[in-house]
């Protein structure tokens, strides 16, 4: 009998090993702050390692940067003119400022700074236009100039700018078909660009229409191979295509959360953030959502933060960390929202070898065996 319980017990537990699991639970929350009134927009992590959050105050922009243990460095408040403009997205550029994305009504819609934070120069494309124009996606492209992917309320058209170095236009498209294509993201590819929203758009290196799908998309990933990942705007949906635009695989993660923004986590996988409404017309809470998934994308783990609380922007830290900003609380009456600014640890549970955890087994059941015979023993006297 001790021998077969000896056999039970080695062998289905070496077989679990080695055990590396990454769990809600095994999540170390490295910081919860609330930095102004506002909301943050978008978040990236800065070539020193500390972090750049955009978004607004008071319906001014506001950039932040932090160290990497996510104490402020400095905060700059941009209100040109008097108009109200809020930053929707935001890039380091290559000479170590930074590059916001804008929605505004009048006035400007596109700025970049120094390092500093310091204005250098500012861009109003549109500019006269009675529509609310905004850009949900800045990129640095590789002559050195900007791509801008957005659109207008209630127009309800996409449009997206490309730039020379200095902010100047060089040309611009706007996408009226399909109907209702509004723009929230880009990727810039071999030769082209990628273009997501109501649509997935793809476009040459001039703005030309090559082919488009019927396709929701929020954020595009480059993945390590090459292909694109889709992070889609409803079920928590992961698309990953190639460069022709077909279907590698297609993954729901499940949950009624609205999907948006993505990024690729330091093991191949994908992190984004999500927010779940009490109802699609006029919600009176919110909830905000991480959700990581494994290369496949399939879902590994997703947590859930407090009522009326919204994730804005996600990204996956060089210490493998995740940090987000959003608002926290979200006044539904608008006056007293708090911008969010989060840091996740995933602390892995450690890997055993079966040759490591063997001898223990073995010691715990000649333990028993010992503990059994003298119990039988002292029955038997």
């Amino acid at each position: 009998m001790a021998v077969l319980f000896l056999i039970f017990l080695v062998i289905p537990l070496s077989a679990l090993v080695p055990i590396q699991l990454v769990n809600c639970e095994s999540l170390q929350l490295q910081w919860n702050k609330v930095l102004m009134n506002g909301s943050g927009e978008s978040i990236i992590q800065t070539s020193d390692g500390g972090y750049a959050i955009a978004g607004q105050s008071d319906a001014k922009s506001v950039l932040i940067k932090t160290n990497s243990m996510g104490d402020v460095e400095w905060t700059r408040i941009y209100n040109e003119g008097g108009q109200p403009y809020r930053a929707l997205s935001m890039i380091q550029t290559t000479d170590g400022g930074y590059a916001l994305g804008c929605i505004s009504r009048s006035g400007f819609n596109f700025f970049k700074t120094d390092s500093a934070g310091n204005m250098e120069w500012s861009k109003g494309f549109f500019y006269g236009s009675n529509d609310v124009i905004e850009f949900r996606s800045v990129i640095q492209t590789r002559d050195g100039g900007y791509f801008l992917t957005g659109g207008c309320i209630p127009g309800n058209s996409g449009f997206v700018v490309k730039t020379d170095e200095d902010g100047n236009m060089q040309w611009n498209r706007t996408f009226f078909e399909p109907t209702r294509t509004f723009l929230t993201c880009a990727a810039e590819t071999d030769d082209g660009y990628l273009l997501g929203g109501s649509y997935l758009i793809k476009v040459d290196s001039t703005g030309d229409l090559q082919w488009f799908k019927s396709m929701t998309v929020r954020s595009i990933l480059r993945s390590r191979d090459g292909d694109y990942v889709l992070v889609g705007s409803n079920l928590g949906r992961l698309v990953k295509i190639d460069a022709q635009g077909k279907t590698v695989w297609r993954n729901s993660n499940g949950g009624d959360y609205a999907t948006d923004s993505g990024a690729v986590a330091n093991d191949g996988g994908y992190i984004f953030c999500c927010n779940l409404a009490s109802s699609p017309i006029m919600a009176t809470e919110y909830w905000g959502y991480v959700v990581k998934a494994d290369s496949n994308g399939k879902m590994e783990w997703e947590m859930e933060y407090s009522k009326n609380s919204l994730i804005n922007s996600v990204l996956a830290s060089s210490d493998g960390s995740y940090v987000f900003t959003g608002v926290n609380p979200y006044d539904l009456s608008g006056g007293n929202d708090g911008l969010w600014f989060v840091k996740l640890d995933p602390t892995e549970i450690p890997e055993f070898n079966s040759l490591t955890i063997l001898p223990f087994l073995i010691m715990a059941t000649l333990i028993g065996i010992i503990i059994r015979n003298r119990i039988r023993k002292k029955c038997l006297d």
